[in-house]
């Protein structure tokens, strides 16, 4: 959202810590949601160091869970293929009676 504590100050339009606490907590926010903000605000440092140490605990999942999908994907793609081809395939060889329309002689006849 803001780069810096002091690029917020000034985005906010206030000049001190608690202008801009109260301008925070006017849009909804809690006290201790506000000084979280205030400590990640000033700790640019502590905010690096922890987005590299939670991407190093995501990014084997991640890749794992990209990968499943993928070969997933992959798999259920070429069989759905091959069972649409094998379909299509079966009309090659299908006996010479099956399009004969024997079936209206299962109707009852009302005349």
């Amino acid at each position: 959202m803001f780069e810096s504590y002091d690029n917020a100050l000034e985005a906010c339009g206030a000049y001190k810590e608690m202008e801009l606490k109260e301008e925070l907590q006017t849009m909804g926010l809690q006290l201790r949601e506000v000084t979280f903000l205030s400590f990640l605000f000033e700790n640019p440092e502590f905010v690096r160091v922890e987005k590299e140490r939670l991407d190093s605990v995501v990014s084997p999942r991640d890749l794992a869970s990209r990968l499943i999908t993928t070969i997933g994907g992959l798999l259920y793609a070429v069989t759905r293929i091959i069972l649409l081809v094998l379909t299509f395939c079966a009309f090659r060889s299908v006996p010479e009676g099956l399009f004969i329309g024997t079936w209206t002689r299962f109707l009852p006849n009302i005349s």
